[in-house]
C-alpha cells in the first residue's frame, strides 16, 4: 500500500514551485493552515517581499562549520536559492554583515568544558571567523541577488560594523555605490554602521557615499586624536550624501547618550 505523503515532506524548490503559482490571499491562507519553517519560508517572500542575506550564523549555534553556506533568510528560515522563483518578488533587500562569525557545536564544546554545568556562557564566547572561502561564496550570492533585483527594488538596507573583512566591505561598497547603479536609482537607500573599534572606522567610512539614510554608532575614546578623526569622517561622510533625508548619530561617552538628527529635503 502505497504510503502518503504530507505537504512537508515535498522537497523545498517543490514548494517554491507551488508558491510561484499562488497570489498573496492564497499564499496567506496556506501559511495559516500549514505553519512549518518550509511553507513560512515558501510564503514569506510573496507576502512580505524582502530578503535578507546575512554574513555568518550568529544567531544559530547548529551550523557544523563544514557545512556552513551563505543563504538567503526570510522571516528568519533558510531559503533555497538553485531557484530564481523566488527573486522577481522581492522589493525589500537587507544585506547584513554585522557579524561575520560562525558558531558551532565544537566551539561550544571545547570552550566550556571547564565551566560548572550551571554556570551559563556567553555564545559570542564561542565564535570564531567566517573563514575566506565562505566570504568569497557570500559575495558571489550577494552579486547574483542583487544585480537581479535592483531595478525593481523599493528599499535597500545594509547593515555593517567593522567586523567584517575591509576587502569584502569595499566589494558591496564598490557594487552598491557605482555610477551606473546610483544614475538609475529608484529605492530607498539605508546604511547602518556600528563599530566599537574607533582606529578602523575612517577605512569603513571612506568609500560610503550617497545614501538616503545614515545610521552611526559608536563610541568615544580617551585619544582626543582618534576622536577627532572620527568626526571627521563621518562628517566627510555626510557631505557626500547630497540627498541625505536623515541621520542617526549616536556615541556613547560614559553614562551620556548624544543622538544627532537631520532631516534633509525630499
Amino acid at each position: 500500500m502505497a504510503r502518503s505523503c504530507s505537504l512537508d515532506e515535498l522537497p523545498v524548490e517543490l514548494h517554491h514551485h507551488i508558491v510561484s503559482y499562488l497570489d498573496k490571499d492564497s499564499a496567506k491562507s496556506l501559511r495559516l493552515a500549514y505553519a512549518t519553517p518550509k511553507i513560512i519560508a515558501a510564503t514569506g517572500v510573496v507576502l512580505f517581499e524582502t530578503l535578507v542575506l546575512r554574513l555568518g550564523n550568529h544567531r544559530s549555534s547548529r551550523t557544523i562549520l563544514n557545512n556552513l553556506r551563505s543563504c538567503l533568510l526570510t522571516l528568519n528560515d533558510e531559503v533555497d536559492l538553485d531557484t530564481n522563483r523566488i527573486l522577481p518578488h522581492v522589493r525589500t533587500l537587507v544585506v547584513d554583515t554585522r557579524y561575520p562569525f560562525v558558531v558551532t557545536d565544537e566551539l561550544i564544546s571545547t570552550r566550556t568544558e571547564w565551566r560548572m554545568p550551571n554556570s551559563g556562557f556567553s555564545l559570542s564566547e564561542c565564535a570564531e571567523n567566517v573563514p575566506s572561502e565562505e566570504v568569497a561564496s557570500f559575495l558571489d550570492l550577494f552579486e547574483k541577488v542583487f544585480s537581479t533585483t535592483w531595478g525593481r527594488l523599493k528599499v535597500l538596507k545594509w547593515q555593517t560594523s567593522e567586523f567584517p573583512p575591509i576587502l569584502a566591505h569595499n566589494q558591496i561598497a564598490e557594487l552598491l555605490l557605482s555610477p551606473a547603479i546610483l544614475t538609475r536609482k529608484k529605492y530607498e537607500f539605508t546604511i547602518s554602521h556600528n563599530f566599537s573599534t574607533p582606529s578602523t572606522l575612517t577605512q569603513y567610512l571612506q568609500n560610503l557615499s550617497s545614501c538616503d539614510r545614515l545610521e552611526v554608532i559608536g563610541q568615544y575614546t580617551k585619544n582626543e586624536e582618534i576622536d577627532d578623526e572620527n568626526m571627521n569622517a563621518v562628517a566627510q561622510l555626510i557631505r557626500r550624501c547630497d540627498k541625505l533625508k536623515s541621520l542617526h548619530y549616536c556615541f556613547e561617552n560614559g553614562l551620556m547618550i548624544i543622538v544627532s538628527t537631520f532631516s534633509g529635503t525630499q
